[in-house]
């Protein structure tokens, strides 16, 4: 059997892809990755095992699966197929920390099956470039933390049958820092901006100009800590208006200046 790990950090989240590969039998225990402690998201995304707690306790999953844990450990997995992959978040940003906080008790875990998850995973890789990987994953933790915040509201990863609309992210996503626009979505896609506004409401509860703000502050967030581009270079290539217009947006969502939060 061989394992393979792949790391990605920064200051939202540390990402540790795991893939137990060429698993001999039908069951076969692997320790659990180590230094998890606070709250951590998992998903499976092939193949299925159990989380082992202690002898009593313990978690089954599958390709699909989502679980949280908020200062609960488990000590084992056991692998039940020949093959095996997980994305495992340690969530760090504060910010994250408290959503999922309010949504999970400390020392449990849940469980929440997310359809098509295989569908988005692909869809999202395929369409960014690979310089781009910090932002796929933390579109996804953040798609993920959308979904659990509004299930009850039907709105989340329902969009993920609506093929259409699915490309129209990906298109979005995939042109984010080549100043795209609603219009040009609109030119693309040869839709009305009426149809376009009432499709991200019903998917998303937000408008598509909404939506391509927050993906441009997501790409400035990665760009801060990921790189040693001006600020005013960052403002350019996302297509802010000027540095000043760029430093009062980014200000409004995360509480501090791009300076200020590059140097944390």
């Amino acid at each position: 059997m061989s394992s393979e790990i792949e790391v990605i950090k920064n200051s939202f989240y540390e990402l540790f892809r795991v893939n137990y590969k060429d698993v001999k039998g039908k069951k076969r225990y692997f320790k659990d990755l180590e230094n998890l402690s606070g709250t951590v998201i998992r998903i499976c995304t092939k193949g299925k095992g159990l989380y082992y707690y202690n002898s009593e306790e313990y978690v089954f999953f599958e390709e699909g699966d989502l679980i949280i844990c908020n200062e609960f450990y488990f000590n084992s997995i056991l692998v039940l197929t020949r093959e095996c992959k997980l994305d495992v978040f340690r969530i760090k940003d504060c910010s994250l920390l408290e959503t999922l906080n309010n949504k999970i008790k400390k020392k449990e875990y849940r469980r929440i099956k997310i359809y098509n998850l295989k569908k988005v995973l692909f869809e999202i890789e395929k369409a960014l470039k690979i310089e781009d990987k910090e932002l796929t994953f933390f579109k996804l933790l953040l798609d993920v933390i959308f979904y659990l915040g509004e299930r009850k509201n039907n709105i989340g990863f329902n969009y993920l049958n609506d093929k259409n609309f699915m490309d129209i992210l990906i298109y979005i996503d995939s042109n984010i820092d080549r100043r795209i626009t609603v219009s040009d979505v609109e030119k693309e896609f040869k839709t009305y901006n009426k149809v376009l506004k009432e499709q991200f409401k019903k998917y998303l509860g937000i408008f598509p100009s909404e939506y391509i703000l927050n993906q441009k502050l997501t790409k400035a967030a990665i760009l801060l800590k990921t790189t040693d581009y001006k600020i005013s270079y960052i403002s350019d290539i996302l297509s802010f208006s000027s540095p000043s217009a760029f430093t009062l947006i980014f200000k409004r969502k995360f509480k501090e200046s791009p300076s200020n939060y590059r140097r944390k």
